[in-house]
């Protein structure tokens, strides 16, 4: 069974997620900030992250720049309402796979999500 974390400093979103994606068959693990997202990476890698841009202290690239120091890195997607093409390049050169705008729809979600999982991508 893959493990997904997701993180958003968003509840209603992560538990949206979560349940979506625990639906599907999926181990799901969240977190509420960059902080506590680092710490559960350095644990127990999972499969696949998604993860926001806007969080209040540490944001999602600040949470790329970290994990670029990893020795093991999951894939990342990100899930995020800032929409411009500039962030979407930022991420994707800070080593996201896949930029999904928010509000988006669960079929990309799930196709995005199934396309980068490394076991089913």
């Amino acid at each position: 069974m893959a493990r997904i974390l997701v993180c958003d400093d968003t509840p209603d979103i992560l538990e949206m997620i979560r349940f979506i994606l625990e639906k599907e068959g999926y181990s799901v693990g969240t977190a509420e900030s960059g902080a506590e997202l680092l710490a559960q990476l350095r644990q127990e890698p999972p499969d696949l992250l998604l993860l926001d841009l806007r969080m209040p202290g540490m944001d999602g690239f600040a949470v790329l720049g970290e994990m670029a120091k990893l020795r093991r890195r999951p894939p990342v997607l990100v899930l995020s309402a800032k929409g411009q093409e500039a962030d979407r390049r930022s991420a994707i050169e800070a080593g996201a796979l896949d930029y999904i705008e928010k509000p988006f729809s669960l079929v990309r979600l799930l196709a995005a999500v199934k396309s980068h999982l490394p076991s089913q991508g």
